[in-house]
């Protein structure tokens, strides 16, 4: 499903409703020219190893409570902010959520890829509660931003958090774990910038 319009028009949007499945080859739903809005209750999923479950091109919100699947990206978003609700599953064979011009991303279901949730282009919030789960990175900013695991949530990966640039905020109440155990890297953070790291009681880093 490709939605965008040209025209200065109200932003397009899509629900795909519970039991509902969209499936595609390079992508299962992609918004173009403009931002665009999906919410997604059922399926939607890619199958080419290249592939991405939910590609916007010009920024948008999406919420999810159903599956989102690519066989690169569940979901990227680019040439605008991302605005991303999960309380289902997304994953990807390489990204779970990629955010190519900065957002937010607030997860009380789980996301899954190599590379979990990759936010560059720009400062990002991360507001997990659920599971993020990353082969090789749980979550990764390059613009700095603010990362809260509350209580219940989980970040692994062999880096489950990395900012490899400007300053970051991260609070922590749940669980990041690396995958390597004692010998890992939890938490990796750029010098040079002003971060800020608050462990609370109960909490596992």
């Amino acid at each position: 499903v490709q939605l965008g319009s040209l025209q200065n028009s109200p932003m397009p949007s899509l629900t795909n409703a519970l039991g509902g499945t969209i499936v595609g080859t390079s992508f299962g739903v992609a918004g173009v020219y403009n931002a665009v809005a999906v919410v997604n209750n059922g399926l939607i999923t890619a199958t080419s190893g290249g592939s991405m479950g939910v590609t916007l091109t010009a920024g948008g919100p999406i919420t999810n409570s159903g599956t989102i699947g690519g066989g690169y990206a569940g979901i990227m978003v680019s040439g605008g902010l991302g605005t991303i609700t999960n309380q289902g599953s997304v994953s990807g064979g390489t990204a779970g959520i990629w955010l190519r011009a900065g957002g937010l991303i607030n997860n009380s279901g789980a996301i899954g890829g190599n590379y979990a949730v990759i936010v560059d282009g720009g400062a990002a919030v991360i507001e997990n509660s659920g599971q993020i789960n990353g082969g090789r990175l749980g979550v990764g900013l390059s613009g700095g931003g603010f990362v809260t695991n509350a209580a219940g949530g989980t970040i692994t990966g062999s880096y489950p958090v990395q900012i490899t640039g400007g300053g970051a905020y991260l609070y922590n109440r749940g669980a990041i774990i690396a995958a390597a155990g004692a010998s890992g890297t939890a938490v990796s953070m750029a010098p040079g910038f002003t971060d800020v790291v608050s462990i609370y009681p109960g909490s596992t880093i």
